[in-house]
């Protein structure tokens, strides 16, 4: 806008100021586009954003860490950043002004998780079973754990709930196994622990013999295979 202000005397003198200005009160556009509303599994925090305004003027990064503490910078020119953070919950602000000091912010949360869930196997243990079942028995922990899988002998089954089962024989044929039991946490963060066991048909046989045959002091070999 400009503003011209003329006077004149009777003797018609005149003068004149001039004023020339900017009316602004649209703020500046800002988002961010790194890291994501997400769990992130590596501890390299990659800062990417956008900007705009036709008189930006300034960019401040502040990043609240996994404790609490405030962390506050000014982006020189408005660049992204990369820095390292640990295991646990942060918060990116980018505040953005411009030469009218019209402000925005962008706001992001995000946890980075880069511990691998913890998993004990306690059954099967890595012996001969002479069972009609044997029991799948193991804990897994992990605050953002996510599924565990069981694996046995190469084939993959979903445990929803990571619950304990009970193997009988319609799971498990007769010989080797190998069972795998992994866990995810949501981060994609994996473990795993494996058993490899010997599975044979648990065989119940009675004899019925008559007090004849025992009178005679009879013997009767039995061989299984």
């Amino acid at each position: 806008h400009t503003i011209r202000l003329w006077v004149n005397d009777t003797a018609e003198n005149k003068n004149v100021s001039v004023v020339t200005f900017t009316v602004d009160s649209t703020a500046p556009t800002v988002s961010i586009q790194s890291p994501p509303n997400a769990t992130n599994s590596s501890s390299t925090i990659v800062l990417n954003y956008s900007a705009s305004d036709v008189r930006l003027s300034q960019c401040i990064r502040e990043w609240t860490n996994q404790s609490g503490a405030v962390y506050n910078k000014t982006m020189t020119n408005c660049a992204n950043e990369t820095w390292l953070g640990n295991d646990g919950q942060h918060t990116i602000r980018i505040w953005v002004n411009d030469s009218a000091n019209n402000k925005n912010v962008s706001t992001v949360k995000f946890t980075i998780d880069t511990t691998a869930p913890k998993i004990t196997l306690q059954q099967p243990l890595n012996i001969t079973y002479n069972l009609s079942i044997v029991y799948l028995n193991y804990t897994s922990g992990d605050v953002n754990r996510d599924r565990c899988t069981r694996e046995l002998n190469g084939i993959n089954t979903t445990l929803t709930t990571c619950q304990n089962q009970t193997l009988d024989e319609l799971v498990l044929g007769e010989g080797s196994h190998k069972i795998v039991i992994w866990v995810n946490d949501s981060a994609n963060n994996i473990n795993f622990s494996v058993a490899n066991f010997t599975f044979r048909h648990n065989m119940n046989l009675t004899l019925a013999v008559n007090d004849t045959a025992a009178s005679l002091g009879a013997n009767i070999n039995i061989t299984t295979g």
